[in-house]
């Protein structure tokens, strides 16, 4: 079943309107659970609420009214990102009868009040949430299901959204009238199983002059780092196997080239995308298996920064309030930058005098909101 979803999830990626078909995969396979997507991202068009399962009254009414009082956004605002969790763990079914949203929206829907969800993106003023619900009675044992399905999902998933981004920030019609690696505004290319360029559109290629990448003897690419060259040489490999162990989906890979910072998405693109990939006879001619690279340059400007200098946070009260929506505790925080929990504390307790919130969840929100603002 994860092979069927992550190729509902690849198509996704070129064709942003084919999530529908990521979220009704789920129903027909096991009846009686219910899916909702949602993305918003300042940096593109946000994509509608995705559903499957639900009656039409149900998400109208979510859309206009019980999205605002939904009592599981301070807990996916909680979440560690890209970790499958059950909802239960994060607001007891106890808690969530007292509250409207059940009342009214849940109860009417029928056996909707258990769920396991995924927070696949929350960083730059982005927050993707994928979840699936169920009666709750059978929460353990529907989450014993589920939890590596979802776990299972999200690296391509999160691939998938990067890409749906750049798609949105190339052009108001991607793939129309052009190919949609020649559209996107990042560095892209097509490399098959041995790292043999295919293909690259014009930001690559002015990465290659920069020496930072270039193309080597049989047409590789090849990094200037060898430890970059080795783990991308791996990573591709490994996408491109077509075999029994072949991984569903790559990890991103992090680089620093003269240009400044990336992260690298690496998915493979399917038989029947192609055409929509690359234009002219070339896709007959593409081997099996071909893997699209996308090069996402890191934004020099933080929410951090723009928080200093709205509320008047000092250097380190302003990191702080940046890491926060990366996931975890305090103190989980606190060990990734380096300093005490008790310090983080002092910090954070600045922080919400100065922004005049009075929980983390409110500050992440704040900070997230932020970010849309850059």
């Amino acid at each position: 079943m994860i092979a069927e979803m992550t190729e509902a999830v690849q198509t996704a990626a070129l064709q942003p309107a084919q999530w529908q078909e990521v979220a009704d995969r789920l129903p027909r396979c096991m009846p009686g659970t219910k899916v909702v997507m949602q993305v918003w991202d300042g940096l593109s068009p946000p994509l509608p609420l995705i559903s499957s399962g639900w009656s039409t009254a149900t998400i109208q009414a979510y859309s206009a009214y019980f999205c605002e009082i939904n009592p599981w956004q301070p807990a996916w605002l909680e979440m560690p990102p890209m970790r499958a969790c059950w909802a239960d763990d994060y607001l007891p079914n106890a808690e969530l009868k007292k509250t409207e949203y059940y009342a009214d929206m849940l109860r009417p829907e029928g056996e909707a009040d258990g769920a396991t969800g995924i927070k696949v993106v929350q960083e730059d003023g982005r927050l993707a949430m994928f979840a699936v619900h169920y009666d709750r009675g059978k929460g353990e044992d529907m989450h014993a299901v589920l939890g590596p399905l979802v776990q299972g999902l999200a690296s391509s998933m999160r691939q998938a959204l990067d890409v749906n981004r750049a798609i949105y920030r190339s052009a108001p019609s991607p793939g129309l009238g052009a190919d949609l690696l020649h559209a996107l505004l990042h560095p892209a290319f097509i490399v098959d199983r041995h790292c043999r360029v295919l293909a690259a559109n014009a930001k690559a290629q002015e990465l290659f002059l920069d020496g930072d990448l270039y193309i080597g003897v049989r047409d590789l690419l090849r990094f200037a780092d060898v430890r970059t060259d080795k783990a991308f040489a791996e990573k591709v490999r490994l996408l491109c196997g077509a075999g029994p162990d072949t991984p569903a989906s790559i990890e991103d890979l992090s680089l620093t080239l003269q240009r400044g910072s990336f992260s690298m998405s690496i998915m493979p693109v399917a038989q029947n995308l192609r055409s929509m990939a690359l234009s002219g006879v070339l896709p007959m001619f593409l081997p099996e298996v071909v893997a699209l690279v996308v090069l996402r340059p890191r934004s020099e400007a933080t929410s951090g920064d723009g928080l200093r200098t709205r509320y008047g946070l000092t250097k380190s009260e302003a990191r702080l309030a940046a890491a926060l929506p990366n996931g975890g505790r305090l103190l989980d925080v606190a060990s990734r930058l380096g300093i005490s929990y008790e310090t983080a504390r002092t910090q954070l307790r600045a922080v919400f005098v100065k922004t005049g919130v009075n929980r983390q969840s409110e500050l992440v929100a704040l900070v997230l909101k932020q970010g849309r603002s850059l």
